[in-house]
């Protein structure tokens, strides 16, 4: 857990976290699950990202044992983020246009999520989580 250990309240915020990235080495991949958005993203998703960095807002489903919910809010936020350093770290110029080309059908024209099972297999049925589509990146 990252904690600000100075001052007398120990708020964790985005500069806690790029912090906690920079004690950690900022040539190593971190990402963070937090319970609060960015205060400044270019994403719409609630996450934001940085070289070898990446956060996102964890929803918190209001119905229990909602793993739809999980799958499709949360697990799609992360593959986005995820999606931005993976194309970065492959090269790619446009890597943020890209993901967001994508994120942006899934929000408005109805693109489907890629589901995944315990195997890691694509599948219909029996999905455990969800990504953006890949179906269009060739790495």
């Amino acid at each position: 857990m990252v904690v600000r250990s100075r001052g007398k309240f120990r708020i964790v915020d985005t500069p806690a976290l790029l912090d906690d990235h920079a004690d950690r080495g900022r040539d190593i991949f971190h990402f963070y699950l937090t319970y609060f958005r960015p205060i400044w993203t270019d994403c719409t998703c609630e996450g934001y990202f940085a070289d070898n960095f990446g956060m996102v807002l964890w929803s918190k489903s209001p119905q229990k044992d909602d793993l739809k919910f999980l799958m499709e809010t949360n697990c799609s936020k992360v593959s986005h983020e995820l999606a931005h350093e993976f194309l970065r770290q492959a090269g790619y110029k446009n890597y943020k246009e890209l993901v967001h080309d994508i994120w942006d059908k899934h929000l408005f024209a109805s693109l489907p999520y890629e589901h995944y099972d315990a195997n890691n297999k694509q599948t219909d049925k029996d999905a455990l989580f969800a990504t953006i589509d890949t179906s269009s990146l060739r790495l």
